[in-house]
């Protein structure tokens, strides 16, 4: 580990500037710290499931907009369940779109629908012409 071999933990007894309750070394010494990838997990507002990110045109992949659900995951799946949709995309910080089927014009990474919800910040809704799209939960209506 390192050119130089590993040192006493002793010998690193500088606290971090911004965070006090660690050690970040000392002169000539670096505390060296492992990263672990942490996989985020989707919060579900209604049981839907994160389906990825898909890319759009004018010819739209989700065809029915639904203006009422702009930039409100909450609104938005919640009128697309009702109007019966197993899809929901949200692009471009919200634009709502549902329909029952999705990717005819492929997947794309995730790192491509990064633009925050409008009135949502702690979800992604999409980016240029790129839909974050989720599976809904159909409820059948009963009569």
């Amino acid at each position: 580990m390192g050119k130089h071999g590993k040192r006493p933990d002793s010998e690193c007894n500088m606290r971090c500037k911004h965070e006090n309750s660690r050690m970040c070394g000392a002169g000539w010494r670096n505390n060296i710290f492992k990263l672990i990838k942490v996989e985020k997990k989707y919060k579900s507002i209604y049981g839907e499931t994160e389906h990825g990110c898909f890319k759009d045109t004018g010819n739209r992949d989700i065809p029915n907009r639904i203006k009422a659900g702009y930039g409100n995951p909450t609104k938005c799946f919640k009128m697309a369940m009702d109007a019966g949709y197993q899809y929901v995309g949200m692009q471009y910080r919200g634009e709502c779109f549902g329909g029952n089927s999705v990717g005819k014009y492929g997947k794309r990474p995730d790192k491509e629908c990064n633009m925050k919800c409008k009135h949502d910040n702690s979800r992604m809704c999409g980016g240029g012409w790129r839909n974050s799209v989720f599976k809904l939960v159909v409820t059948k209506k009963s009569y």
